[in-house]
């Protein structure tokens, strides 16, 4: 479970546990968030992405080591009780 404060509000950053500079805006309901202190691979001074992306930061960061946005899904997946398809033959 990642802990986010009300849309709009700051709080602390449930990847690099900053007190106040985490804002999760929730753009168009895509869980999208900001932190003013987190560097990506883009930006070395924010840290922004869509509700996958958080999952996989913050997973990233609990377990140690870099997390895909496919085993973040997984992760997501596994929480919502979604079982993933395995693919037939000749499937396209």
């Amino acid at each position: 479970m990642i802990d986010v404060p009300p849309v709009g509000q700051g709080g602390p950053c449930p990847a690099c546990g900053g007190d106040d500079r985490f804002t999760f805006d929730d753009k168009e309901g895509r869980g999208t968030f900001i932190c003013r202190k987190c560097p990506d691979e883009t930006d070395a001074y924010n840290m922004a992405g869509d509700g996958l992306e958080l999952v996989r930061r913050v997973a990233s960061v609990r377990f140690g080591s870099p997390v895909s946005t496919y085993q973040a899904a997984r992760l997501v997946g596994n929480v919502l009780g979604i079982v993933e398809a395995t693919p037939t033959q000749g499937a396209i």
